[in-house]
């Protein structure tokens, strides 16, 4: 397989792989012939909601299609699972939240079955820690983060301090938020967004699920200006 070729290009790839016409292809991952169609011909950017479809329709190796690293697939044709899967594998993979999967996360994000459903990806440099990588939305932390870009965040556990103005992603009933924290009582934070369009406000502990500290991400902005599509 050749590493060098885009992503768009691997999607056209993998299809000739698995036989598929443009119509099974797109059905099987939930979108349209004509999306594909524009996919395939460059003329739209790959989605994570598409990476995370084409993982899980076919098992392939998200790390594959992204950067073409490492096999086509999770699972070979005589099923078994590669180690890229399995509990051998050298580098943890991450799992990643986009911004579909974040309602279903609230209510299940201490479910290990609901987890292991997740797509994965490898991401040098994180290879030791308890990570996820969420895709974020809207425009309440600009411009230190823009929507659809991908926050690598570490777990913080309960009642581990943090330093006031960490950059985090809160897991709360109100939904999957990138905000900055602050310790405002032992049982209360205060959260800001760096957009000043949008008020601090407070939250109680207890009604925090999770937060995770933001430590990179991933981005197709340069200097608060979108990449243009090829």
């Amino acid at each position: 397989m050749n590493k060098n070729l885009l992503a768009n290009e691997r999607i056209t790839q993998l299809r000739d792989l698995l036989g598929l016409s443009q119509s099974d292809f797109s059905d099987r991952i939930g979108i349209t012939q004509g999306a594909l169609s524009q996919l395939e011909a460059s003329k739209s950017k790959l989605s994570m909601t598409t990476i995370n479809s084409i993982h899980q329709a076919f098992s392939v190796n998200c790390n594959w299609l992204v950067a073409g690293e490492g096999k086509t697939f999770l699972v070979d044709t005589q099923g078994d699972i590669s180690p890229l899967q399995g509990s051998s594998c050298p580098d943890p993979l991450i799992p990643m939240l986009n911004v579909d999967a974040h309602a279903g996360y609230i209510s299940q994000c201490n479910d290990p079955d609901y987890i292991k459903t997740l797509g994965v990806y490898r991401i040098p440099g994180f290879e030791d820690g308890d990570y996820r990588l969420f895709e974020t939305d809207g425009d309440s932390m600009e411009p230190s983060l823009y929507s659809g870009e991908v926050v690598i965040a570490e777990r913080l556990e309960p009642g581990k301090a943090f330093d006031d103005g960490s950059l985090a992603v809160i897991v709360a009933e109100d939904g999957v938020l990138a905000k900055r924290i602050y310790l405002s009582t032992q049982d209360k934070l205060i959260v800001k967004s760096d957009n000043t369009a949008y008020k601090p406000y407070t939250l109680n502990k207890k009604d925090i699920g999770e937060i995770w500290l933001i430590r990179s991400k991933i981005t197709s902005h340069f200097n608060g200006v979108s990449a243009p599509q090829r």
